[in-house]
């Protein structure tokens, strides 16, 4: 469209320039046809001098919400660009079919593209091919781009209320037993070990810091902390049906994890990898181990739709269990049996004895 009204433009010049013989006129339009091949070779040289690159978000994605991935453009040449467009594909790894959006950015190096994903699981971001365009947008010429990204995106930060009977109470570990991390406690060194972001300063090796000239923590031997054992066990129902069943598998998991953080220090999540043909054991000790451990199950997602089981957890008396069909088991009690539809307001409103 924009093509057709410069052609019209310079065609009602040339032809006002022949009728009224006027040499300012006539002027206009060389001028104009030399803007144009201008812009035409211009909008092919922005073309083969663009690159981009995309990055995850830098905080962790939450399902509902909005997170912002880095987009970087790098140009050659000294000119600055004009409007750039992007096709971009995004799904979700467990779904064959792709979404497309065209996007349009202007010349900046580096923009946000804001991302919402609408379920708990790995996004797939993909850009294939890049159009650059002159400062009119007359000419838009493209090329084929390769970039992509995939992030997890986790569900909301929900908790499930857990209470404890008498007797569960008075098997718990006396108070004075220290609840602090592994590293934290005033023991017989264990290992030295690297500096991990939130450690505690108290704890660093002085010593060994200076020597080296990098941090250096030091762990002790301390005694077991006292956790609940979460079993994940698909082998009854089998692994979930759809895209709906697995986010509510997962926004549940969240929420019982979160909710027995509140009551011990610790959670210990047993389950069978089928990547790895192993049994795994993850301890999880705040959010951001959950979305380890999140992490992990959606890799593992492929594998067990393909038939390979999450595992068969052998039910124990003081053990937790959670199936994929939403059942949540004490030993081989059942203590709730959550539905899809109605999840988030039965998490918020149930209280669960163990």
């Amino acid at each position: 469209m924009r093509k057709l009204v410069y052609a019209l433009f310079a065609a009602i010049t040339v032809y006002l320039a022949s009728m009224y013989r006027l040499p300012l006129l006539t002027t206009l339009f060389i001028a104009e046809m030399l803007l144009f091949i201008l812009l035409f070779v211009m909008a092919h040289v922005f073309r083969l001098g663009t690159s981009i690159a995309l990055a995850p978000p830098a905080a962790a994605a939450q399902k509902g919400r909005e997170a912002d991935c880095r987009l970087t453009v790098s140009r050659r040449g000294r000119l600055p660009g004009g409007q750039l467009r992007l096709r971009l594909h995004y799904r979700y790894l467990r779904e064959k079919k792709e979404h497309t959006r065209i996007l349009c950015l202007e010349g900046q190096d580096e923009q946000l593209l804001p991302v919402c994903g609408r379920s708990c699981g790995l996004l797939q971001l993909r850009i294939d091919r890049l159009w650059t365009c002159d400062y009119l947008q007359l000419f838009s010429p493209g090329k084929r781009v390769s970039t992509q990204i995939t992030m997890p995106v986790f569900p909301r930060e929900r908790l499930l209320r857990f209470t404890r009977t008498a007797d569960s109470r008075e098997a718990a570990v006396p108070e004075e037993i220290s609840l602090q991390r592994p590293g934290e406690s005033d023991q017989e060194i264990r290992q030295i070990r690297e500096y991990r972001p939130g450690d505690a300063r108290r704890f660093i090796h002085w010593n060994q810091s200076a020597r080296t000239g990098d941090l250096w923590i030091k762990e002790y031997e301390r005694q077991e902390e006292p956790c609940a054992v979460l079993l994940l066990d698909c082998g009854a129902s089998g692994p979930p049906q759809g895209a709906d069943a697995w986010d509510a598998f997962y926004e549940l998991l969240t929420a019982v994890i979160n909710g027995l953080l509140q009551c011990t220090p610790a959670v210990q999540v047993c389950w069978y990898d089928p990547v790895g043909a192993a049994g795994r054991t993850e301890t999880i000790y705040d959010a951001a181990q959950c979305r380890l451990l999140l992490y992990r199950l959606y890799q593992a997602e492929p594998a067990i739709r393909e038939g390979k089981p999450l595992g068969t957890a052998a039910p124990e008396q003081d053990h937790l269990r959670l199936t994929t069909d939403l059942a949540l088991y004490h030993g081989t009690a059942l203590l709730a049996h959550f539905t899809q539809q109605g999840l988030h307001y039965e998490i918020a409103e149930r209280i669960i004895t163990i």
